[in-house]
């Protein structure tokens, strides 16, 4: 809140109800959604777990598989953690979730290094933050390679 000659400006708070209202109406459309197709939602988790279940070991991979393509392309997960544990059990479903996981942010992280660095460079150029940033990376990356 800002003090503006005595009145009080409710600019901050405005903002801080609109996120919140936002919030809870995105997590209530999700929720009824969910509610509504909740039969189809059931079934398709049913269809996906026997289609898992029928390639044995290789399940696993293919889980991971498309766990990671749906986190590199910024699409939510979630509905595949939380399935994990009802797939694989608890303990297994929390260490797929986990390389998955580890995956695709590695992934993501080479991605974004190598392929998409220009680009991203041409994004936040003349940002004093981030050239900042960027020169203390290269100098610890040479302190780095000069204490091997």
């Amino acid at each position: 809140m800002k003090i503006i000659k005595g009145i009080i400006s409710f600019t901050s708070i405005k903002g801080t109800i609109l996120a919140g209202l936002l919030i809870v109406g995105v997590l209530g459309g999700f929720g009824t959604v969910g509610y509504i197709y909740k039969d189809q939602i059931n079934a398709f988790l049913n269809q996906f777990s026997g289609f898992i279940e029928g390639y044995g070991p290789a399940g696993y991979a293919l889980f991971v598989a498309v766990y990671d393509v749906l986190e590199i392309l910024a699409i939510p997960a979630i509905p595949l953690t939380m399935s994990a544990g009802l797939l694989f059990g608890s303990v297994t479903g929390t260490i797929i979730v986990s390389i998955s996981g580890t995956v695709a942010a590695s992934v993501a992280f080479l991605i974004a290094r190598y392929f998409a660095r220009g680009r991203i460079l041409k994004l936040v150029e003349g940002n004093k933050k981030f050239l900042a940033i960027e020169q203390l990376e290269k100098m610890v990356s040479k302190l780095l390679l000069f204490s091997v």
